[in-house]
């Protein structure tokens, strides 16, 4: 995953790396109802010099939001022969990426309609508090071995599909100096710390 930000400290893009673009379009698209910005099928000169990859491993594109929204895209890179997932047989506490976050209202019918379509979820809807914050979230295995976190904040001002869903508010790395991590962020990025949370 690549993370990019603009002016208001945000997050602008995740970029995902996937083995093929259909079940990526059945989900963001079809379920969570986002819309593409843009598509590309083939090489990409551009974005493989950027990347360091030869053009050809590249063979398609999608670059998807939350209507109107403009930060949280996520880009979609479909490569030909592509390496095993990063997240293959990862457990929780790996170092990896752990999981790209969905926001949503009305998590009991959005729980249910995915279910339905198929969706298989790692265990049933679990509620917390981190000082004033309430929430609720699942998680649920998708395609090239993402996990999945579908959460609903309470009075969480964010853009949403007409389909009730806003993606992608945030992602969760697994690191292992959380401190030198945060320093990175902070200092070279001039981001600010916004919570500071000790997961039990």
């Amino acid at each position: 995953m690549r993370m990019s930000l603009i002016k208001e400290q945000t997050l602008a893009q995740v970029a995902l790396g996937v083995a093929d673009l259909a079940p990526v379009r059945a989900l963001w698209v079809g379920h969570f109802g986002l819309e593409v910005v843009a598509e590309r099928a083939g090489p990409d000169a551009g974005l493989a010099l950027l990347w360091g990859l030869e053009p050809e491993r590249i063979a398609g594109q999608l670059l998807l939001r939350t209507p109107a929204a403009t930060r949280g895209w996520l880009h979609v890179v479909q490569f030909n022969d592509p390496a095993p997932p990063e997240r293959a047989g990862a457990a929780p506490h790996d170092l990896c990426p752990k999981n790209i976050d969905v926001n949503c209202v009305d998590m009991e019918a959005r729980y249910a309609e995915l279910a339905a379509a198929g969706v298989t979820f790692r265990s049933a809807i679990s509620a917390y508090e981190i000082g004033d914050i309430v929430a609720r979230e699942v998680q649920a295995p998708i395609h090239d071995d993402i996990n999945l976190v579908l959460i609903e904040v309470d009075n969480w001002p964010i853009d949403l599909s007409p389909r009730h869903y806003g993606a992608v508010t945030s992602f969760v790395l697994a690191v292992p100096d959380i401190q030198r991590e945060s320093a990175f962020y902070r200092e070279t990025l001039g981001l600010e710390l916004l919570l500071e949370h000790r997961v039990a």
